[in-house]
């Protein structure tokens, strides 16, 4: 459902590449209807606000000449704060840390072309 509100909010969100992290921090809502929609228009408007900070990562990239046609999934798999996680995590604090995490790329995006994230 996080994702699509997030279609919803912004057109252009590239879903299937959030879709791993998600798995593991986008669990059932124990919440009456109306608290969990609530809770997932919030989420969705997270993972747009992430997905707008990847594609301004790539624009950067791009005018490097740095640029390929799936730099926004290396992008999301260096930001992504779960990569060797198997375990369920809290959603607010995954995307707390990919979205610093991307500001940080916004400053150097080169970062993501010389390193695995770690």
């Amino acid at each position: 459902m996080t994702l699509g509100l997030g279609y919803e909010e912004s057109g252009r969100l590239a879903g299937s590449s959030f879709e791993p992290i998600l798995k593991k921090c986008d669990g059932f809502l124990d919440q009456p209807l109306a608290k969990a929609h609530e809770i997932r228009q919030e989420r969705a408007a997270k993972v747009v606000e992430a997905n707008t900070l990847v594609r301004a990562v790539a624009d950067k990239l791009k005018e490097t000449g740095a640029w390929h046609q799936f730099i926004g999934v290396q992008i999301i798999g260096y930001a992504n704060p779960l990569k060797r996680t198997r375990k369920q995590a809290s959603f607010d604090s995954t995307f707390e840390k990919m979205i610093d995490k991307l500001h940080e790329l916004e400053e150097h995006p080169e970062k993501v072309l010389r390193a695995s994230g770690d």
